[in-house]
């Protein structure tokens, strides 16, 4: 065990040794935590929440989304709800247009 430095030259020095080190451990913590997560990522990737099937892509009014064929359950990615809503809205208020030029 490194015993304290008595000089101040010396004290700084083992203080920037320590620094180095500390700094060389969070990158090394850093770097498995990312690898921790990619494989997490592509362990789970494509994997129904509910049963753990693999999904299949469909499409849903111009609308990619996720499908478990095993239990139907259907999985949104961020922003595709209100993808849906919006094509939805859209073909809804195109229909309501031709049943007024027909009124």
């Amino acid at each position: 065990m490194p015993t304290k430095p008595s000089y101040p030259e010396q004290e700084f020095f083992a203080r920037e040794e320590s620094e180095k080190i500390h700094k060389l451990h969070e990158k090394q913590k850093e770097e498995l935590s990312a690898k921790e997560l990619k494989e997490r990522k592509n362990l789970h990737f494509m994997k129904c929440p509910k049963c753990g099937n693999d999904l299949k892509t469909i499409r849903i009014s111009f609308v990619d989304v996720e499908e478990c064929p095993a239990c139907g359950a259907l999985v949104l990615d961020k922003g595709e709800l209100s993808k849906l809503k919006t094509a939805d809205n859209a073909i809804l208020k195109s229909l309501l247009e031709v049943f007024k030029k027909d009124a």
